[in-house]
């Protein structure tokens, strides 16, 4: 994929997942992470992860997103009334969630996300990827 962050070359790697979730924003500020949104951030962030092990039957890449889903889960301070503190078994736990729902979606979206691995295996930039899951009308 091409990528203006490495001056436009063509890589075989991704440099993670960027997004911005508005719900998650605004809990974020609140201070109240609702279990929703930790689930939606879940499949979203190990969803890379998820594709990579379904074409390859493998996931050599994702250590920056898998990082990031750690920070993010180790970052939430539960407040009372019975809310758990993610500790890393249940960081493994909420990061299995994360993978087979992206998974599932994947394969309920299967036109759209076939599209999009040809538009990256031929180098194709986000707009393209945009355009290539767009034009399935699937998602």
């Amino acid at each position: 994929m091409r990528d203006v962050r490495f001056g436009g070359l063509t890589t075989s790697v991704s440099a993670g997942t960027s997004f911005f979730d508005e719900k998650l924003n605004r809990e974020i500020e609140e201070g109240r992470i609702t279990k929703g949104t930790v689930d939606r951030y879940s499949i979203i962030v190990m969803a890379g992860i998820a594709s990579e092990g379904m074409c390859y039957e493998r996931a050599e890449g994702g250590a920056s997103d898998e990082e990031a889903l750690v920070q993010f889960l180790r970052s939430i301070n539960p407040e009372k009334g019975g809310a758990r503190e993610f500790d890393m078994e249940r960081v493994k736990e909420q990061a299995r969630l994360g993978v087979g729902n992206a998974a599932k979606l994947l394969k309920e979206h299967e036109g759209s996300w076939r599209a999009l691995i040809e538009v990256m295996k031929k180098g194709g930039d986000l707009g393209d990827c945009i355009i290539a899951i767009e034009g399935e009308g699937k998602i």
